[in-house]
C-alpha cells in the first residue's frame, strides 16, 4: 500500500509500504507495517454498498505500539482517542483498493492505495 496525504499546504505521495488485510476471529483486519505512520483496524461491511467497507482503527507513529479504535467493542472508551482513525475502503479494480482516511473539512485527508 502507499499513502497519499493532503493538507492545506499540498499533496504528498509516498512510496509503497508493507501492509495486509487478513482474516481474524473478529473479521477483516487491515494493518500497515512499515513507514513512520502506521494503522491497525477492522473493516466492516456496508449493507447498501457491497463494494465498500468501513475502516475503524488506530494511527500510531514509528515504533509506538499499534492501538485499536478506542470505541470498538474491545475498548468502549467514553471519549474518542486522538489516535482513532476512520475511513471508507472501496474497490477500484481487481487487485486495487482505495481507502479514504480521516477526512476533515478544511484540514485534509489521507488515501491508501492498496495493490496486490
Amino acid at each position: 500500500m502507499r499513502s497519499i496525504q493532503t493538507n492545506t499546504l499540498g499533496v504528498y505521495v509516498y512510496p509503497y509500504f508493507r501492509g495486509e488485510i487478513e482474516r481474524s476471529e473478529a473479521g477483516l483486519v487491515l494493518r500497515k507495517f512499515t513507514g513512520s505512520q502506521r494503522r491497525l483496524g477492522h473493516l466492516y461491511p456496508v449493507l447498501d454498498a457491497p463494494e465498500s467497507m468501513v475502516f475503524l482503527g488506530g494511527l500510531t507513529v514509528n515504533d509506538s505500539p499499534q492501538l485499536p479504535y478506542s470505541r470498538s467493542p474491545a475498548g468502549l472508551a467514553s471519549q474518542p482517542a486522538e489516535t482513532d482513525s476512520a475511513g471508507v475502503l472501496s474497490v477500484l479494480a481487481p487487485g486495487r483498493l482505495l481507502l479514504i482516511l480521516d477526512a476533515r473539512w478544511g484540514e485534509g485527508f489521507e488515501l491508501y492505495e492498496l495493490r496486490r
